[in-house]
């Protein structure tokens, strides 16, 4: 028992060590918008995101640097500026909002990618050649902070993914942190994993996927910030008490190999670390895999 009880004091330390790590990553959230365009014109061209209304200027050196910017085609720049159809600016020249954009006009291998803390949610797609081609996409939705597009050039088509790509993504990031998470303590409290990970696994997807699905809306489409994750751990809260019942009841009927108070113990220890850590872990997780996801579909 104690040792039981220093391992989980030492995961708790490793506990708060991380989340201190990853709170400091966590605010705000950082949007991303890849494009692929297949069939792309033969010569050099440029690709910039539209914004509907009237943007500022001076947001190419927030995507380059002065260095940079001397290397850019300042004719093919200024096509780029003149075939913007009124009402409309480009993203990656101006600025969106109080935001700019870090766009990447001439793209790697096809693959153009648009950062920021703000990308507008409506938007189109515009394309200049050397050749003194133009073409601008018609009317898209970004229904997700991450997502990707792709434009087929000689067809003159654009598509956005659908957004479930999306939440099962956001699902995923979810669902298996809180796994290695509960299962790390599991093991701590020296349970043996071959005879127990059928209720451990059962428990977690109908609790943890439950509240993973409940939370998607709101991380697929904004992400989670500081802020909002200090109030939906106060929203949550009762949720996350009825869910430690059920499992503190479940684990207690299912888990061999110790005793009852020691499978109350177990839940009482694992929710309270996946509760804790679960809104610091989650979003970094999730962040990674859903750039790396839809950047390595562009690619």
């Amino acid at each position: 028992m104690r040792r039981m009880g220093r391992s989980f004091v030492l995961f708790c330390l490793a506990a708060v060590l991380l989340a201190g790590v990853a709170s400091a990553n966590s605010a705000p959230p950082d949007y991303l918008l890849a494009v692929k365009v297949s069939n792309g014109p033969e010569g050099p061209y440029y690709l910039d995101i539209l914004a509907e209304g009237a943007g500022g200027t001076g947001g190419l050196g927030y995507s380059y640097s002065d260095e940079e910017i001397q290397g850019l085609d300042a004719a093919l720049l200024e096509e780029l500026r003149d075939a913007v159809p009124e009402g409309w600016f480009p993203c990656t020249l101006g600025s969106y909002r109080d935001f700019q954009v870090r766009g990447d006009l001439a793209g790697t291998r096809g693959v153009h990618v648009f950062r920021g803390y703000d990308i507008p949610r409506r938007f189109r797609l515009l394309v200049v050649t050397k050749d003194g081609e133009s073409w601008v996409s018609g009317e898209l939705e970004r229904e997700a902070l991450q997502v990707g597009v792709r434009v087929n050039w000689e067809a003159g088509t654009a598509k956005v993914p659908p957004v479930w790509a999306a939440y099962v993504l956001q699902f995923l990031s979810a669902v298996l942190p809180t796994l290695v998470i509960e299962g790390g303590i599991l093991l701590a409290f020296q349970y043996d994993w071959r005879k127990n990970w059928k209720p451990f696994l059962l428990a977690n997807l109908v609790t943890q996927g439950l509240l993973a699905v409940f939370l998607s809306q709101d991380m697929v489409k904004s992400g989670l910030s500081m802020y909002s994750a200090a109030i939906y751990s106060v929203i949550l809260l009762p949720v996350e008490i009825v869910i430690l019942l059920v499992e503190l009841v479940f684990y207690r009927r299912f888990l061999v190999g110790h005793s009852r108070r020691r499978a109350a113990g177990y839940a009482v220890a694992a929710n309270l670390s996946s509760y804790v850590l679960g809104w610091f872990v989650v979003q970094s997780v999730w962040k990674t895999v859903s750039e790396v996801f839809w950047l390595g579909c562009a690619m």
